[in-house]
């Protein structure tokens, strides 16, 4: 767009990426690991999670507004505003001004202003790498409370895996022993990337059954 309306051909990359990745990857870091955290806790896997979650986000939204600091600002929002605002303050002439981000039609002139982009100082940083941080030890969190062989959270551990070890076929007499599965070993040869196979795999399970 920048090329196409050639307002300045001048491409400085750090401007362009920075704010995806400063503000953009923190913030959908952290989402991502609330979901994983969610799937792994059985009451906040369906609809009630759901719920929560809509209350938690809209907690997030306006805890930089309460608290008056960038440090619980997850998605950056409020960084932005702040940098927009000194770019554009000397053009306010100290009038009432709000700041808001939509498309719409507006019955007065708009007037423009030079922004550099945000001058991402040392706090604005190591706050971003915080959230990064978060996102981590939500996602230790979530490893620790996974139980991928625990098929009836109701049961106790102990009972599910006794049913898991011994699986007597419909029909069959009980006392008759199940004879044990030898699983083909590993080979040692080293294992090559199959990252568009899976891929293609998946987008098959995902699309099986749809309509084109």
């Amino acid at each position: 767009m920048q090329l196409v309306r050639g307002e300045d051909r001048h491409i400085e990359l750090w401007k362009l990426f920075a704010p995806f990745l400063l503000l953009a990857f923190p913030a959908m870091a952290v989402v991502a690991a609330i979901a994983v955290l969610f799937e792994t806790i059985p009451f906040l896997r369906g609809g009630f999670g759901n719920i929560v979650y809509f209350f938690a986000w809209a907690t997030g939204l306006s805890l930089p507004i309460a608290a008056g600091t960038h440090a619980v600002d997850l998605t950056g929002m409020f960084v932005v505003r702040d940098s927009a605002l000194s770019a554009a303050q000397p053009s306010l002439q100290n009038s009432t001004f709000s700041l808001s981000f939509d498309l719409g039609y507006f019955d007065f002139p708009l007037s423009t202003f030079r922004w550099e982009g945000v001058t991402w100082t040392a706090e604005i940083v190591i706050t971003r790498i915080i959230w990064l941080g978060c996102s981590l030890v939500l996602v230790i969190l979530s490893a620790f409370l996974f139980d991928r062989f625990d098929l009836s959270p109701g049961k106790p551990r102990r009972e599910t895996q006794e049913a898991a070890t011994a699986v007597v076929p419909r029909g069959a007499n009980a006392s008759i022993p199940v004879s044990s599965v030898s699983l083909t070993p590993l080979g040692t040869e080293q294992v090559h990337s199959r990252f568009l196979a899976i891929l293609t795999a998946e987008l098959r399970l995902i699309l099986k059954g749809q309509k084109w």
